[in-house]
């Protein structure tokens, strides 16, 4: 409990956190040799943790040592259960499981360079070749072959999945087979190459892989407005909107690391690192509130108040 008062502070108060931190830093000796922090696997990412670390040791006078591991859903648990995992940058689902079954703590929350403009959130598409004559809504998906990442992706799976369930259509139940390929590019090459009927993707899918065009494909259910505000939106998406990646750390984690971190990550939103990585910068971290329904309304996370880990 005292941990989560100081990081709720922090964000408050951040200024005099910085001076604090800063006079500490110094005398700060770490628990471990090196922090593990486990991203889905893309080089662009390690570059980012490299970065992040090489900051928080300038700015703080700290010696921390990191390094990276990829993050499996097979075994993500397992990997946190041991320990082997400090920190994660991840999907939105990944996180809000281990906030629920580890107590993790989100740090902030990714602006992430979508067709070049700064997003915050981002939603789905489910999409399908654009010959399908018999395929043209989303109550057409009913009966099809549904072609998804994994059971628990979030663009390429519980988002969408979610929007079916919302229009009446149970994936589980009411789909003629659904199918985990994999990753985007393995999901596109499955429609394309006739494994499937229907796919899911994130809303810049087509931005993401290769060897694809998005005018070979058509958007199901696609809309041109923001789903909360109405407003105009600058991507087609299927769905509704969900916080972008974020950075997480365990509940092991010494509050002298955590909040070094926080900070170097609002402090340097403009360095050249950040473009590289396709990110603009990062904010306080945003409500995983959203997400935890999503799940709880597919079935994929339950409400369980006699649960203790």
């Amino acid at each position: 409990m005292r941990r989560r008062l100081g990081m709720l502070i922090s964000w408050i108060a951040p200024i005099c956190w910085l001076s604090f931190s800063a006079s500490i830093a110094a005398q700060f000796v770490p628990s471990k040799p090196y922090y593990t922090i486990g991203v889905i696997g893309r080089p662009r990412d390690d570059l980012f943790v490299d970065w992040l670390m090489r900051k928080v040791n300038e700015t703080f006078g700290m010696n921390i040592t990191t390094k990276t591991t990829q993050l499996f859903t097979a075994n993500l648990f397992a990997q946190v259960d041991a320990k082997a995992v400090d920190f994660v940058y991840t999907v939105p689902t990944q996180l809000s499981c281990l906030m629920s079954e580890f107590d993790f703590t989100p740090i902030a929350t990714r602006v992430a360079i979508r067709q070049g403009l700064p997003v915050l959130e981002y939603g789905s598409i489910i999409y399908t070749k654009k010959d399908r004559d018999d395929i043209n809504t989303i109550q057409d998906v009913r009966g099809k072959r549904i072609l998804a990442s994994s059971i628990t992706g979030t663009g390429a799976c519980q988002i969408p999945w979610q929007e079916l369930e919302k229009n009446g259509i149970s994936m589980m139940m009411e789909a003629g087979q659904v199918l985990f390929a994999g990753g985007l590019q393995a999901v596109a090459d499955g429609l394309r190459d006739g494994y499937g009927d229907v796919a899911f993707g994130t809303m810049t899918v087509f931005d993401e892989i290769e060897n694809h065009s998005a005018s070979d494909y058509k958007v199901l259910g696609q809309r041109y407005t923001h789903p909360a505000t109405g407003e105009d939106y600058p991507f087609v998406v299927s769905t509704d909107l969900y916080p972008e990646w974020t950075l997480g750390a365990a509940p092991w984690v010494e509050p002298e690391v955590f909040h070094a971190i926080a900070q170097t990550l609002m402090m340097h939103p403009d360095d050249a690192i950040m473009a590289e990585t396709g990110l603009a910068g990062f904010v306080a971290p945003v409500s995983q509130t959203v997400t935890r329904d999503l799940q709880i309304s597919i079935g994929t996370m339950s409400w369980d108040p006699g649960r203790k880990r």
